[in-house]
């Protein structure tokens, strides 16, 4: 069978991903899509889902690993099964979808595309990205987040899998999703971006207020080494060195404008760190 569109998720917690997989099986009539959705830490999920048209796969790992790792496993999956279909996206485990997007999916989308990503129940952007025009190509990599990229199935496969380096839990916390953009770009060219759809995922406007600046020290590590290390792996390094200038900048904007010294602490720290990557990275 082929299908239209296969979704990759992973969960490592039972919060959200109801939503997602409710989602899906309302919403959608009219695609045939496959979830492959993998379980870590002996989570489970005791709810059918399975429609006529959307068929789930529950894959199980006992331990947790990361999101770069769990998302091969999918990918794993896909390959050792053969299953075949148009398209592919890896949404997080608390994305939701809307009756819209499946609906007019066949009609918008007919190549590697980026779609506009908003705020839970709202038309407000998750987060703010260069402005793109109605099917503008884009070889952008802070236009790409896993969300948002919808992938030909032929360009899937050839690409392979998630660099394990790279992503949460992984020795460098970020740049997984960007470094499978860039790869898809640099084999096939770029993305169109089709703001005629859209996924939703929850507002992260206040994670960091009810954080510890311990904790936020270290995701600022872990994000800006990330990026970093993105960045040099496809020798870009002028940009790299803009990020870490924006880092700086961004530590004075959350000191004189929005009054936040525990911010601006934490992204002098991510300066530190960003800019001790990139020096590491281009002295081996």
């Amino acid at each position: 069978m082929r299908y239209d569109l296969i979704f990759i998720s992973t969960c490592t917690s039972l919060s959200h991903v109801h939503y997602l997989l409710s989602s899906i099986a309302s919403n959608n009539e009219s695609l045939r899509v496959h979830v492959i959705i993998l379980f870590q830490c002996g989570f489970d999920l005791d709810v059918v889902y399975d429609t006529s048209y959307t068929t789930i796969t529950k894959l199980k790992c006992e331990e947790l690993c990361s999101l770069s790792k769990a998302r091969n496993i999918g990918i794993k999956y896909i390959r050792e099964h053969n299953l075949i279909a148009s398209y592919v996206m890896f949404p997080d485990d608390d994305s939701t979808f809307d009756k819209e997007f499946f609906d007019n999916f066949v009609s918008e989308v007919y190549s590697d595309t980026l779609i506009n990503v908003f705020c839970e129940g709202t038309n407000i952007p998750y987060q703010k990205m260069p402005q793109l025009n109605y099917l503008e190509k884009t070889n952008n990599y802070q236009n790409a987040m896993s969300v948002n990229m919808i992938i030909q199935y032929d360009h899937f496969i050839e690409i392979g899998f998630f660099d394990e380096r790279m992503g949460v839990g992984a020795k460098y916390g970020a740049g997984e999703d960007g470094d499978f953009f860039l790869r898809i770009c640099e084999r096939f060219g770029p993305f169109v971006f089709n703001q005629h759809l859209h996924t939703f995922h929850p507002a992260s406007d206040t994670k960091f207020a009810t954080i510890s600046l311990k904790a936020l020290i270290e995701r600022y590590k872990k994000y800006g080494e990330g990026v970093v290390f993105l960045l040099c792996k496809h020798k870009k390094y002028k940009q790299a060195i803009h990020c870490i200038i924006m880092g700086i900048l961004g530590a004075f904007k959350a000191l004189i404008i929005d009054f936040d010294g525990k911010l601006c602490f934490a992204r002098i720290a991510g300066f530190y760190y960003r800019s001790k990557m990139l020096l590491t990275l281009i002295t081996k």
